[in-house]
């Protein structure tokens, strides 16, 4: 039996860069990508764009758009939600989280003809409360680090199963991210990275997929993604790539498990450490107070609503040049 593999990657930039710095980053980063996993589709691909930055794509490279399209058509590609202006989750109102996870799923939905059943969570900082709001949004599954398991160390079971997590009676199902392998993939060695899938397909026969995501701010070098593809299929005997979609398709009994997120503490702690974040915080929730005072004018609180979600983009905490907004 062949190990399957879930492969997936984010695309975020931050919000506020200027047109000229988005265009040079998607024609250097995602456009190549893009067309490299039109022209192999051996490659089954998770990925999760923010709202916004499809919103540009759309207006600016709508060809991109239909290739995608085409993608998911094919059943290649499958699509991630989250918050639309890729917030950090546990610094925004409930109602807001809720708000912008739907308006990512509805944009999705106009531009793919089909919705997003799994949702990709900034930078994988979770909250036991997460599972009452992804219910709430019609969310199937969720992306989550092995190290999370609460009262638990990663074991290569975990490195596998999908399991189930609650809160207050409302369950979603987690896939776990495989911490040694996405190790070896953020260093840039897809050779290594096939050398121990290969050693968890020759120590085990358990059919559920190893989660690889490919979730840095910054891209790795289009080179070491057609490496990789090229390495999948030369060992496509004992190895294939799949979509979260088909695994919550059929997955049986799940096991249940409990979450935590070190990094939410840190980013807590962040605030405390540096006064401007804090300010930051602040100003967002008195803000929001604000918008949800406005009475009568449906549209002036709309507009108002979809001001104050773009300034919770995750970049408004966290330097352009940083690499995770979790880090203090």
């Amino acid at each position: 039996m062949k190990l399957q593999l879930i492969f997936g990657i984010t695309y975020q930039i931050p919000y506020s860069i200027s047109d000229s710095q988005i265009k040079e980053r998607f024609m250097s980063l995602l456009a190549p990508l893009i067309k490299r996993l039109y022209h192999s589709s051996h490659v089954h691909t998770t990925l999760h764009i923010p709202g916004h930055q499809l919103w540009w794509i759309e207006h600016r490279y709508p060809e991109y758009i239909a290739v995608l399209k085409e993608m998911i058509e094919r059943k290649q590609i499958e699509m991630l939600g989250g918050g639309y202006y890729n917030p950090i989750l546990p610094l925004i109102p409930r109602s807001d989280t809720i708000g912008q996870i739907e308006m990512g799923t509805t944009y999705i939905r106009r531009l793919f003809g089909k919705r997003s059943h799994g949702i990709w969570i900034y930078d994988q900082i979770w909250e036991s409360t997460y599972p009452v709001i992804f219910h709430s949004c019609n969310m199937k599954y969720a992306f989550l680090k092995d190290t999370s398991i609460l009262g638990e160390s990663p074991t290569l079971e975990h490195s596998y199963n999908p399991v189930i997590t609650e809160s207050e009676g409302r369950s979603v199902v987690a896939f776990l991210t495989n911490s040694e392998i996405s190790s070896l993939w953020q260093s840039g060695r897809p050779r290594k990275v096939i050398n121990a899938l290969k050693e968890i397909h020759t120590i085990t026969s358990v059919p559920s997929p190893v989660v690889l995501f490919d979730h840095s701010d910054t891209m790795l070098p289009l080179s070491r993604y057609e490496r990789f593809f090229t390495l999948l299929k030369s060992n496509s005997d004992w190895l294939e790539t799949t979509l979260p979609l088909r695994i919550w398709q059929r997955a049986g009994q799940l096991k249940k498990r409990y979450f935590f997120s070190e990094s939410t503490n840190l980013v807590r702690t962040s605030l405390v450490k540096y006064p401007e974040r804090s300010s930051i915080y602040a100003k967002m929730h008195h803000v929001y107070i604000l918008v949800n005072q406005i009475r009568g004018d449906k549209y002036r609180k709309k507009t108002a609503q979809e001001s104050l979600w773009q300034s919770q983009n995750c970049y408004s905490y966290v330097g352009q040049d940083d690499d995770r907004a979790s880090m203090p």
